[in-house]
């Protein structure tokens, strides 16, 4: 049987509520939080201190299951994305 899991990105008012409704809803999830602070996770739910972004370039790969929940006040898939394109070639975003 699959578990599902998810990755909750963002500790605070947003990221809580995530929690407590994935818990609801997928009660033998695997639920992380990340946040830059150390937080108080609810019972069952698996605290990880470390910049959303951060984590994301350590933890992702091509078979990574996981759902990704952004609850920080970043345009996080963006932020991945430059980051790993400055690694590999010159990037410069374009103001529109």
């Amino acid at each position: 049987m699959h578990r599902e899991t998810f990755w909750i990105m963002g500790g605070g008012l947003f990221g809580r509520l995530a929690c407590e409704r994935l818990q609801t809803a997928w009660p033998a999830a695997r639920i992380l939080v990340v946040d830059r602070r150390e937080i108080d996770a609810p019972s069952g739910v698996e605290g990880v201190v470390s910049d959303a972004r951060v984590f994301l370039d350590e933890n992702m790969h091509p078979l990574s299951e996981a759902w990704i929940v952004p609850a920080v006040p970043v345009h996080l898939a963006y932020e991945w994305l430059a980051g790993r394109l400055r690694r590999e070639r010159d990037f410069m975003p374009h103001a529109i």
